[in-house]
């Protein structure tokens, strides 16, 4: 990434990454963002993603912590202790560090067994190293009360929504924005290939100079594009009546005809 990344961004990668950004029923992972290992003040550590699979396949319930980091100082400081990241990371089954490409040198900088996702552009995670998998320590009751807690907080936000409650309107509104994103990308996508089939459509007709017909005459050319006339250019109707229409690869194969040798032509630009 040619701009400097942030934590948010990093995170927002893995959980995508893993599916955990996808509302749906039932996602294969789900997430939580700054967990810890207790509520409140008893809390001895904060892991900046926590997963957990909800699918019970082979793995089973499978837990993998995420350590972000963004920069070189914040890396070294992790380095220099690693007994933090395990206060919590012993819960997990595979451990992970997530940065920007480039920041972290797995040959020098992470321990045994600790796996690396690489966010790179436009959002891509490349998994550089697979962690490998361990025997984590049962979850304490302590971080399954502040996993609970979290989870009915959120869900009190989605019954709160119809009430006007701020958080919960600001979660909605996000999702709304989202989803209105992505088909405005969708539209445009549709539109801009509308437009270059349109492009196209006008060089064929302007290059053959006539409109040929589907059965070998020149078909009349229509006041409109989207209303062919089936009578021919000599006031002949078309005895393909019902069959009457432009033969696209005739018309395809005078384009051709009038590109220059080298075929440097430009099908969005009229000859």
């Amino acid at each position: 990434m040619s701009e400097k990344v942030t934590s948010g961004q990093v995170l927002t990668a893995v959980r995508a990454h893993f599916g955990a950004e996808h509302d749906t029923v039932s996602p294969e992972w789900a997430a939580l963002d700054e967990l810890t290992d207790a509520p409140g003040y008893a809390a001895s550590r904060r892991a900046d993603l926590f997963l957990v699979r909800a699918w019970n396949g082979r793995r089973g319930h499978e837990r993998i912590l995420v350590e972000v980091k963004v920069s070189r100082a914040d890396l070294r400081a992790e380095l220099a202790r690693p007994e933090k990241m395990d206060q919590i990371g012993r819960y997990a089954h595979r451990l992970y560090f997530a940065a920007p490409a480039a920041l972290v040198r797995p040959e020098d900088d992470l321990g045994a067994g600790v796996g690396l996702l690489e966010v790179g552009e436009h959002g891509r995670v490349r998994e550089v190293r697979k962690a490998a998998r361990r025997d984590p320590q049962p979850v304490p009751p302590e971080m399954f009360v502040e996993t609970f807690r979290r989870a009915a907080r959120a869900e009190a936000r989605i019954r709160a929504e119809d009430d006007g409650d701020p958080a919960a309107t600001i979660v909605a509104l996000r999702k709304q924005l989202a989803s209105a994103n992505a088909a405005a990308d969708r539209a445009r996508q549709a539109a801009a290939t509308e437009r270059a089939r349109m492009v196209t459509f006008e060089n064929l007709v302007l290059a053959s100079g006539a409109i040929p017909c589907t059965c070998g005459a020149e078909l009349r050319t229509p006041k409109r594009r989207s209303h062919w006339d089936r009578t021919h250019a000599d006031g002949s109707p078309c005895p393909e009546r019902y069959g009457a229409g432009p033969d696209l690869d005739v018309m395809r194969a005078r384009f051709d005809a009038v590109l220059t040798p080298s075929g440097a032509s430009d099908s969005h630009e009229r000859p």
